[in-house]
């Protein structure tokens, strides 16, 4: 039970869910008129919408991460794309993936499964490139950052054009 505040015919209560378990909070509203007659009892809004308690963190599950490079998924050169996909456990939202630690575009989403892409450039940091994966919920809950992929998968951008060699006639 919790007490009511108001006047005439406009009340309200504050409910702290605090302990509330994961789901719709359900209610029941109970009232006597000045006379004491009860009313009917009142389990949903007049709207008939209701509050869902989510207090669950979003994960993320399969990130892998693979180049557009025709010769090695896991190597790129100037201009190749690098990918990262990943599923989430819930719907998710303000997703920002970095990519060689430039904000990345989202590519593809079928059902929770996200893509998201970066297209190399001379600008990048040559090597084994970093990721980063912050996000949220629905209902705001933040998700742990991600920085790895759970393949271990990796992807090593080449800028370096391959060291000039001799051919020569061996006798």
């Amino acid at each position: 039970e919790f007490e009511s505040v108001g006047f005439e015919k406009t009340w309200k209560t504050i409910y702290y869910a605090d302990e509330a378990d994961d789901g719709i909070i359900s209610f029941i509203i109970q009232y006597f008129d000045l006379a004491g007659n009860p009313s009917q009892p009142i389990t949903i809004a007049s709207n008939n919408k209701s509050i869902t308690k989510d207090g669950t963190l979003p994960e993320l599950d399969e990130v892998k991460l693979f180049t557009s490079n025709v010769y090695d998924s896991t190597l790129a050169v100037q201009s190749d794309s690098v990918f990262l996909q990943f599923t989430a456990t819930e719907s998710i939202q303000n997703i920002e993936v970095k990519l060689d630690f430039v904000e990345s575009n989202q590519l593809n989403l079928d059902s929770l499964t996200y893509t998201f892409f970066h297209v190399f450039t001379s600008s990048d940091s040559e090597g084994t490139i970093p990721i980063s994966i912050d996000f949220m919920d629905m209902a705001g809950n933040k998700g742990e950052n991600v920085d790895e992929t759970n393949d271990d998968s990796e992807v090593f951008y080449d800028r370096t054009p391959p060291a000039a060699f001799k051919v020569e006639t061996v006798g």
